[in-house]
Order: C-alpha cells, then structure tokens, then sequence
C-alpha cells in the first residue's frame, strides 16, 4: 500500500495544559486516520520551549507511527509554513483585575502575527481553529490579517459551549448524550451566550421526541441558561485549571466535524458574511451548522422564537462592540 505524503499540523500554545490534553490524541491517529502521518510544528514563546522539548521527548518515548517530524520554534513563520492544520490555542490568559478591553489590548497584537504568518507561509486551503480568549474576536482579527485565506477557513471553537449544554440536558433526562441531537448555542463565548433548544430532539430508536416537551420552560430559560454561561468559571472554582481536557476534546469534536462531516446541527463559530438571521457582516458569531465535504454552511431553515432573537441582537451588541474596541487598538 502507498503511504500518504504527510499533513502539517501547526499548534500554538503547544506547552499550555488544552495543548498537552490534544496533542497525544491527535498523535494516535484519532482525528486524521492510523494511515495518515504529518508533521506537527509546535510553537509558543521562548521560556516555554525547554517544556515543549520536554513534550517532544515524551512524544519519542511514545512510539507514535504516524509522526514524521517535529518542530518546536517561537516563530509562527517558521511554524506555520505549509500548514494544512492551525490550532491557535495560545493566547494572553485574563486576571481577575482585566477588563474585556485590557485582554483584547494583549491578544489583538498576537493575532494579527498570527494572521499575518498564515496568509504568507500556510497552505491555502488550510483549515484554522482558534481556541484562545476572547476566542470570538480573536478568530476576527486572525481573519482580517490572513488576507490570502478564505475568511470561510477560520472559526473559533464554540464546540464546547454545545458540549456542556448537551451534557446538562443527558444529567437533566438521564439519557445518554449521543440521543441528545440538534442542540447548539447562538452568538459570543461569553456569559452572553445563548444556548437554543427550539429545534433539539431526544432520539430514541427511530423516535424524535422535541426536547421542549421534555424539560420545564422555567429550566430551559433559567437554570439551563446560567449554568452552561458559568461553567468554564465553574471548573476552575473546582479544579483551581481551567477546563482544558473538555476544551481539547471540543477542538477534536470540531475538527472531525469539518473534516468529516454532520448529520445534525453543530455550533462553530463562523464568518457572519450573508447568514439569514440579520447578523451583521464581518463578524465571527456561534451559529447553527452542517458540514459536509470539508466545508461548513450556516443552518439556513430555522425560525428563533422572540427570545432567541433579542439574544442574538444581546450577542451581536456585545461583538460588535468587541470589533470596535480591537480594530481601534490595532495599527495596518
């Protein structure tokens, strides 16, 4: 059997805890396929690279196949080069004394390298993730700057807020997650952030029963709501970390989503450019998708209630407000 030429996978952040949560399960071949080598380019700052040597020691001591080189730099020039993959998990984290516009302040500057490096040396065709906060916002900046990519090649992670909603309906129901179908979440990777069960259903056998005809209205716009809005804060109150093994595990469910395809609605976080639900352009906004040979399409048939649609105009309020603030502190 011919071996198949080696992807590039580019991870930034590679000594972060999400990074350390991914990369051992990206290396197993779960998300490209056991016949599938690549190499994998890791880059975060320069204190960082002892820990990153560190990594790739442990990656050796792994006897992972598929790996055919490893790289470990601090320039996302170098990084970034060929890339068929960018994961951008690397980003200035929030103190508790920040606010919203301080932390765009420290990340805008990043992600516009970031997305400088990507329009010059990656592939065309690449396919970017952005993990790191204010994700949303940073994907934007990411998109502005990587002017050879197609903005439709960038998204930020929103996977996760669907995932923790689909695990408190499966604690709600006491039902497994995987019958839980067409759940997702609207807007920001905020507080503001709105999870939408209008269209979700409980598939038992070949039977579709509407979530709403099983959980109290009452739950649905109260409890539900906060609890999926407070979760990551939730996590580190316990963990004294923040959630990483659930955010890496969203950046895989995401990716094998795009690359693979969906039979329902997933939340990704996309390019707002000609959507039907009167979201502004030149916004990266959680919206309901399908995926299907390597692209995305934003969900084009649905009809948010009232309440959904002063949500979304609450989220879009919120970007567009972030947009400002980040395209008024960077400097073409």
């Amino acid at each position: 059997m011919t071996q198949k030429e080696p992807i590039t996978v580019a991870i930034t952040g590679a000594a972060g805890n999400i990074a350390y949560s991914l990369i051992f399960r990206i290396c197993s071949g779960e998300l490209f396929g056991n016949d599938q080598p690549f190499n994998l380019h890791l880059i975060d700052i320069e204190p960082a690279l002892p820990v990153l040597e560190g990594l790739v020691m442990e990656l050796q001591d792994s006897n992972f196949h598929l790996i055919n080189k490893t790289i470990c730099t601090t320039d996302p020039f170098e990084g970034f080069r060929d890339a068929d993959y960018a994961i951008l998990l690397g980003s200035y984290p929030r103190n508790k004394n920040q606010t919203r516009k301080d932390l765009l302040g420290k990340n805008v500057s990043i992600f516009k390298i970031q997305g400088k490096a990507l329009s010059f040396v990656a592939k065309k065709t690449v396919k970017v993730v952005v993990v790191g906060n204010p994700v949303n916002t940073n994907a934007l900046v990411t998109a502005k700057y990587a002017e050879n990519i197609p903005k439709e090649n960038i998204v930020a992670l929103t996977r996760l807020d669907m995932n923790r909603s689909i695990s408190q309906l499966s604690k709600k129901l006491n039902k497994n997650t995987s019958n839980i179908k067409n759940v997702f979440t609207w807007g920001n990777h905020s507080a503001s952030q709105f999870v939408d069960l209008s269209n979700g259903y409980l598939l038992e056998g070949s039977k579709k029963t509407p979530l709403t005809e099983l959980v109290e209205k009452e739950w649905i716009y109260g409890e539900f709501q906060t609890t999926n809005q407070t979760r990551g804060k939730a996590v580190i109150l316990k963990r004294g970390k923040s959630s990483a093994g659930s955010a890496a595990n969203a950046v895989m469910d995401c990716l094998k989503s795009w690359i693979y395809g969906t039979e329902t609605y997933v939340s990704m976080g996309v390019i707002s450019d000609n959507n039907p639900y009167n979201v502004p352009e030149n916004l990266i906004f959680s919206f309901p998708c399908t995926c299907k040979n390597g692209s995305w399409k934003i969900a084009k048939d649905l009809k948010p209630n009232e309440f959904c649609k002063k949500m979304i105009k609450k989220n879009v309020d919120e970007l567009v407000s972030e947009r400002n603030i980040a395209f008024g502190l960077l400097q073409d």
